[in-house]
């Protein structure tokens, strides 16, 4: 897998995606988003300051774009990550959960519109 991404350092100097950041190819790793928070410990039941996903007990909806080699995310209507010449540009569809449980409430999968 290969993705370019707009990105800055964060405060513990990790890249976190920014619009009109500097240009960078990523093959693996991990790519924040703009507002992740550095002091977020991961732990059941916990939220950032910013967070984009609904508190505990609200569902989040997640939207993924994909047309072509671009991708686009948004939790909850905020973009939290874009990235483009997305290597491949088609195959499986997965779904990550990062060590947690993922409770999937409706999953729609639709032909962008032309």
């Amino acid at each position: 897998m290969q993705i370019t991404s707009e990105v800055v350092l964060g405060p513990i100097n990790r890249p976190r995606w920014k619009p009109g950041g500097m240009s960078q190819v990523f093959t693996g790793g991990q790519l924040s988003w703009s507002r992740h928070d550095p002091e977020f410990k991961e732990l059941l039941d916990t939220r950032g300051r910013d967070d984009a996903e609904s508190p505990l007990g609200e569902w989040t909806r997640v939207d993924c774009l994909c047309e072509g080699g671009r991708i686009t995310v948004r939790v909850n209507g905020a973009t939290v990550n874009e990235c483009r010449d997305a290597f491949p540009a088609a195959g499986k569809i997965l779904l990550q959960c990062e060590g947690f449980e993922l409770f999937v409430r409706e999953f729609e999968l639709h032909p962008l519109k032309k």
